[in-house]
């Protein structure tokens, strides 16, 4: 009963909010960045779900379980390898919200540390998940960093992170569910990958090589030594007296660590472009990149000899081994498991395809024919009524690059660098012009609502062009876009724009001619293409995979309540500071109340004001030790119900 209490004061709440949009000036949006809560929820949309799968990153074993982990993108695959030549996908229950750079597995706890990054803002950290269970796997704790988090060694009750540019960071792991920083200790280059020893942390530091500190007092690590390298050092494992760098153009370099004062390079392959690297002693597997992976025999550290090399399309990023099968992470999108020298890759089906003469950089479907944006080659109209046999019917050259296709009913909109252009494809096999539009800058992407063409226009941001006659179409309006705008799609009344550099934005568009930037969300990742089925926004981001976010601004609003008694607004929003600024009139002496409720329908505060007939008083409402986020200012009487809608960043 009190759960269907709560319910029904908190559907009763949210219907008497206002449904006035926030508007949010241009220069305000770096801003609003720059507050540490924005950084998960941003401004009116909040993270919703995620399918997070990206190109495969690292993997890692639990040895006792035959449990084998495969980081892609910003999720983790869960494999059954009691059969390696046949890994069977257990789960795939673990997301993240950043990019996974690194795991490390801890089997006495059964805690998976978890590395990643956010390309978009250079933001990192690490998540812990309990897999005791494989199939329920929970997330027990996390770490945010300002910085790319790129490595992740645990020993006791310490996380070791290879934290880029910041060097080294320790955290202090003893409570998983609240990870604290213990120190951290700058190094001469970017910190990639990690390995501790017997107290001494060796990094992979780039172009400095190898860096060697001393970890035995955590609150005080100390650089006791370091070794210049050919190459990039990306990767490192150990073995006894030696550390193991990849060094992408610099091959494989063996360093002598016995004194980790002095430490010296004995010995080095430098057949191919390196990029990982797993012992298995006395063999080496290395991940060469586009070359597939070499085994290499180390016993003699001096001169590590060739023993076998497997050719594997794509791009393998990591590896580990057990028995005698390599497991390898591969950018392409695959888990390649390989026996000795035989490589086995899974090969997806392919039904049909219809070769294109130049790059199909964008497809809108419609009845039986695909519209493709094939870049320096125009649009093609392929007939894909036999999915199995799909053949050019069309095409029409235009006279740029054609990035983006929208079609209605007999007409083609493709957005061609510089220009919108109208087609008629009433007949597919002859299609023709109607009419252009030149846009600022580069349009990349486009969508057509009833009469109007909303176009992705990179650094010009969103512009509006009215098409309701295809001969003549004209401009309208434009949203200037933090970053360059790259998609866009339209639903009601509001156009979701995705930019490179920027993230998500929401545009009302209910007045065309001036839009206002209402919502926005800092991706994880650079944003690739859009679609919209509102409240939900399905964005596709890069290593990042699918990310889903709501519209806030939707479900949640009503029609505001006026009456001639008083008049409320708010004369700063967004509400910087400590107080609310508002303005209030009446034509009744009274004493009235005002509350502050937050997104969840919770009264905040409240206020109680009094207003003296035809004044118009301005008022400041203390807001100090509130949270930053969204808010609901209501103004109660026995006859009067209002109430307005902010945001509050302390």
């Amino acid at each position: 009963m009190k759960i269907e209490s709560f319910l029904l004061i908190f559907i009763a709440t949210l219907s008497t909010l206002s449904s006035q949009p926030l508007r949010i000036e241009y220069q305000d949006i770096k801003r609003l960045k720059n507050h540490n809560n924005l950084v998960s929820d941003s401004l009116n949309i909040s993270f919703v779900g995620n399918w997070p799968f990206g190109p495969p990153s690292d993997v890692t074993l639990d040895l006792e379980r035959n449990v084998l982990f495969c980081s892609s993108g910003g999720g983790v695959y869960t494999f059954d390898i009691s059969e390696p030549n046949i890994p069977i996908k257990l789960s795939e229950k673990i997301h993240t919200r950043g990019i996974i750079t690194d795991m490390f597995y801890d089997s006495t706890s059964q805690y998976l540390y978890i590395a990643y990054w956010k390309s978009l803002n250079g933001h990192g950290g690490f998540e812990i998940w309990d897999v005791s269970n494989l199939y329920t796997s929970m997330k027990v704790g996390c770490y945010s960093s300002a910085n790319e988090v790129f490595g992740i060694f645990v020993t006791e009750q310490y996380a070791y992170l290879a934290a880029s540019s910041k060097g080294l960071a320790i955290i202090d792991i003893s409570t998983p569910s609240n990870p604290q920083k213990v120190s951290t200790l700058p190094i001469s280059s970017y910190a990639m990958e990690l390995s501790i020893s017997n107290k001494i942390a060796y990094i992979a530091a780039g172009d400095s090589g190898l860096s060697i500190i001393n970890v035995s007092t955590p609150t005080n690590p100390i650089v006791v030594g370091s070794c210049h390298i050919s190459g990039y050092a990306s990767n490192i494992d150990i073995n006894g007296n030696y550390a193991y760098l990849a060094a992408q153009d610099g091959g494989l370099r063996i360093v002598d660590i016995s004194d980790s004062s002095n430490p010296y390079e004995v010995g080095n392959f430098e057949g191919y472009y390196t990029l990982n690297v797993f012992l298995n002693y006395p063999l080496a597997y290395i991940s060469c990149n586009l070359a597939g992976i070499a085994i290499l025999d180390i016993s003699n550290p001096v001169n590590p000899v060739e023993l076998g090399h497997c050719n594997i399309p794509g791009n393998i990023e990591a590896t580990c081994v057990l028995d005698s099968y390599v497991f390898a992470a591969n950018s392409s999108g695959f888990m390649n498991v390989i026996d000795a020298n035989v490589s086995n890759p899974a090969t997806p089906v392919e039904i049909g395809s219809c070769n294109t003469p130049g790059q199909a950089i964008s497809v809108f479907v419609s009845d039986n024919y695909a519209y493709v944006a094939d870049g320096s080659e125009g649009l093609r109209i392929i007939d894909v009524s036999d999915p199995t046999s799909p053949y050019e019917v069309g095409h029409y050259d235009t006279p740029y690059v054609s990035t983006g296709i929208f079609v209605l009913d007999s007409l083609a909109y493709v957005a061609d660098i510089s220009s919108l252009l109208i087609i008629d494809i009433s007949t597919p096999t002859n299609p023709q012009l109607l009419g252009s539009y030149n846009t600022p800058h580069a349009a990349v992407n486009i969508c057509v609502s009833d009469s109007l063409a909303y176009i992705a226009d990179g650094y010009a941001g969103l512009v509006i062009i009215n098409v309701s006659n295809p001969t003549n179409p004209f401009f309208v309006g434009q949203c200037n876009i933090p970053g360059y705008s790259r998609d866009v799609s339209v639903f009601s009344s509001y156009a979701y724009v995705i930019s490179e550099w920027g993230g998500l934005f929401v545009v009302d568009v209910t007045h065309p001619e001036s839009p206002d930037i209402v919502a926005y969300y800092e991706t994880v990742d650079w944003p690739k293409g859009i679609f919209v089925s509102e409240p939900f926004v399905y964005v596709t981001e890069g290593y990042a995979g699918l990310q889903i976010y709501k519209n806030m601004l939707l479900g949640i609003l009503e029609k505001q309540k006026f009456t001639n008694n008083y008049s409320l607004c708010i004369l700063q929003n967004p509400v910087f500071g400590d107080y609310i600024k508002i303005c209030l009139t009446g034509n009744e002496n009274k004493k009235l109340k005002m509350s502050l409720y937050n997104i969840l329908g919770q009264k905040i505060r409240t206020y109680n004001v009094r207003v003296l007939a035809s004044d118009k008083k301005e008022i400041k409402l203390f807001t100090g030790r509130i949270p930053s986020g969204i808010y609901f200012l209501k103004l109660r009487g026995k006859k009067t119900s209002q109430s307005v809608k902010l945001s509050i960043f302390n």
